[in-house]
This record gives C-alpha cells, structure tokens and sequence, in this order.
C-alpha cells in the first residue's frame, strides 16, 4: 500500500473467473497487464459509474458498476454466482464475499477499464483514490497480496 501523502493510490483489479479475485496495482498506462500470470488486454475504459458496496460497518464489500451504454458481458456474468446484474438498469453488482445487504453512493466514473484475457476471463478496473483510510484497509482484506503491488 503506498502511504506516501499525497500519493494516489493503486487501482482495484477484480478478476472475474471462477472466483472473484482482486488485486491492487499501480495505474496501468498501457494497453496490457499481467494478473495471476494471465497477461489480460484493454478491452474498453469510460464505461459507466461505479459504487463500492459496503456492509453496516462500512466496510467494502463489493463493487456496483452501471454502464452508459449497453456492454456485451451479460452471457459472461450469468455464470457467475458472485454477480448478480440488473440487465433492465444496465447495472451489475460483484460481492467479494456472500451477497449481503449493501449500501454505496460514491458515483465515481472516468477510471474504470473492462480487460480481457486471450483466454476470455474478464476483469473491471476501478480507482480506490476516493475511499476514506478506514475503507481502503477494509478492501485490502481481499485482495491477493502474493500479487498486490504497492506505489505508482
């Protein structure tokens, strides 16, 4: 975690696979990056408004993406039993955990990125810079640290 004052922080990476795993890296400037030695490309960026969902405690807890537009990834989301999405909203929800209640207002747009793998796993990109200290320690808790990386 880079606790440089000041700084910005890393940007959530949610891998969307069997799993839901998340991983903390530097802001990525360039069309491709490597996860879990999966190299993924920049599919699309500016896609929508994002939440981060948080528990009574306010905790995070997960991650609410609504989309501007229509997006192609509903086949992709249905398998998947940690999503549940509200194709009506062009809304879609990612629990880290158990669905459970959730609250989120944040509305924060202008850096999230859809990335694939040649393998076709998908994963969302969000910032983290406007969650409070007691909210970024809150999501470190599920993120993979073996392949978190701290700073820019």
């Amino acid at each position: 975690m880079n606790d440089t004052p000041g700084a910005p922080r890393p940007a959530l990476f949610i891998v969307l696979s069997v799993h839901v795993s998340l991983h903390l890296l530097p802001v990525v400037e360039r069309q491709s990056c490597v996860l879990k030695g999966q190299t993924f490309r920049l599919d699309c960026s500016g896609n929508g408004f994002y939440d981060y969902l948080r528990n009574r405690e306010g905790e995070i807890v997960g991650l609410r993406l609504s989309f501007f537009r229509q997006h192609n990834l509903q086949d992709y989301f249905e398998g998947l039993d940690y999503v549940h999405q509200d194709d009506r909203r062009l809304r879609v929800e990612v629990y880290f955990s158990s669905i459970e209640f959730s609250m989120g207002d944040d509305q924060a747009f202008g850096d999230d990125a859809i990335w694939v793998s040649k393998e076709g796993v998908y994963a969302l990109q969000v910032g983290t810079d406007s969650l409070n200290d007691f909210e970024y320690r809150s999501l470190l808790r599920w993120t993979d640290r073996e392949w978190a990386t701290s700073g820019r």
